[in-house]
């Protein structure tokens, strides 16, 4: 079962200028290892950012894997930030690159590998941008991430999964689009407009028979969003995210949706 998360922070939004200097809001957010990294960083301010990208991530994913979970942003550890990525990205990873699953259960690049993961990113200046990989701690087990980011943005991805070595499990594909929207008035409503739409790509149907919508959980509130075809919840794992000027979304698709 893979589940992602993903979070985008626009860099020119004014409400997230100036956090840098915000120690109060520094020392809710970040761990002493995690503030040493950020002032240590050549861009402490893009670096603060990411980090908090990838806490959110991960708390969109972890949430799935363990409903109920609440976020603690300091419960989520950014323990890796460095090594560019390839063209492939997930895909790329490493063989020993590790991977923690809710059960405890340790996994490495070359089980991603065999699944034939890949991540695709809509858009020439998504394509276009620099990569970085990352690791986190989350109370749900370790998750690998991946960064892109631009001078006017930080996009970050956090994929989970329960357990390993389940053959039955057909192959995934990630896809990750992203777009800027200017300040719309809905944000919430376009991104999931846009993701529904290139939904009824995948599932070669019209928009009017899918739904992105949150199943009422036995915790009283609104859980992870769910995509519904045809009144049915489908096997599609999605996380959206907006900020300022942009939207975005990750899904989890078999990789024989296209063919239905």
């Amino acid at each position: 079962m893979l589940v992602v998360g993903n979070d985008i922070v626009d860099l020119t939004d004014p409400y997230n200028q100036g956090k840098l200097r915000d120690r109060r809001f520094r020392g809710r957010v970040f761990t002493a290892a995690e503030e040493r990294r950020i002032d240590a960083s050549p861009r402490p301010d893009v670096t603060l950012w990411a980090f908090w990208a990838a806490k959110e991530s991960a708390f969109k994913a972890a949430v799935k894997l363990k409903p109920g979970s609440g976020f603690i942003p300091k419960e989520y550890m950014v323990v890796k930030y460095e090594m560019d990525l390839p063209a492939a990205g997930l895909s790329s990873l490493p063989d020993d690159y590790p991977i923690m699953g809710l059960d405890g259960e340790k996994g490495t690049g070359e089980d991603r590998k065999q699944e034939q993961t890949v991540v695709l990113y809509s858009g020439e200046t998504v394509a276009a941008s620099p990569r970085k990989s990352g690791l986190i701690a989350t109370p749900v087990g370790s998750m690998p991430l991946e960064f892109t980011i631009s001078e006017q943005w930080i996009h970050c991805l956090a994929l989970g999964r329960r357990g390993y070595g389940d053959t039955a499990t057909p192959d995934r594909t990630i896809q990750v689009v992203m777009e800027s929207r200017g300040m719309c008035i809905e944000p919430s409503a376009a991104v999931r407009r846009a993701a529904v739409h290139h939904l009824a790509d995948i599932f070669r149907t019209s928009p009017y028979y899918l739904e992105i919508r949150r199943a009422r959980t036995s915790y009283g509130y609104g859980g992870p969003p769910r995509v519904f075809l045809d009144g049915r919840q489908t096997d599609v794992d999605i996380s959206l995210t907006h900020d300022g000027s942009y939207i975005a979304f990750a899904l989890v698709t078999p990789a024989t949706s296209t063919d239905q």
